[in-house]
């Protein structure tokens, strides 16, 4: 489906930037999503500190960390590259999209089998199986925020980045409600890693409508 973002449904000659206006207007609903996002992300965690503990902000954040090492080489540098790319993105997106889901599901398969090891870096005692837990859950994160990579290409490339702001925000307004209402009922820090999960399941259906 993202290989028709440059047919039909967007003005390519347009947004290829030779229109200071379309460019004023990319770039101010840049600014948009990014502030409501930052916005949406620190209310919730003002509101999320008054319902957990340190300790479960403590846990996540430690899983997060191994996590996103592996997040760094999530697509081996293919979405920027097919950004830049001068000709078309039906010439290479097939290629792109194989590279970026077989690298994906490789991190995401080898966080999982590596957090026993990962946990016992980082912690000690009790909390390396708990963080072992979280570490493997959000291997699936990995996954899916990789299938969202080449719909984001695609909107980049076209400068489109008004359609990028309802699958973004959503998934961060996503995030936070099912973190806040899992805190609620006493989840610790799970209610985190669910929000996480929940947020980039929506973002990535988002991109796929």
């Amino acid at each position: 489906f993202f290989f028709q973002a440059e047919y039909g449904i967007r003005d390519l000659v347009r947004s290829r930037g030779l229109g200071d206006v379309y460019k004023r207007q990319a770039s101010a609903w840049n600014v948009v999503v990014y502030g409501a996002g930052k916005l949406v992300t620190l209310v919730s965690t003002l509101v999320l500190a008054r319902l957990l503990a340190p300790e479960a902000f403590g846990l996540v954040a430690l899983a997060l960390l191994a996590v996103n090492l592996f997040d760094r080489f999530k697509d081996l540098g293919v979405g920027p590259a097919l950004v830049r790319h001068p000709g078309s993105l039906r010439e290479v997106g097939p290629t792109g999209a194989v590279l970026v889901l077989a690298t994906s599901s490789l991190l995401a398969v080898s966080c999982f089998g590596l957090a026993p090891w990962i946990s016992a870096l980082l912690t000690t005692g009790d909390d390396t199986a708990e963080v072992t837990s979280i570490v493997r859950a959000l291997a699936a994160w990995l996954f899916i925020s990789g299938l969202a990579i080449l719909p984001d290409v695609a909107l980049r490339r076209t400068l489109e980045f008004r359609l990028r702001a309802a699958p973004e925000l959503a998934g961060t307004v996503v995030k936070a409600a099912v973190s806040i209402v899992l805190a609620l009922r006493g989840w610790g820090a799970w209610a985190l890693v669910w929000g996480q999960l929940a947020g980039a399941v929506l973002t990535t259906s988002g991109y796929a409508v």
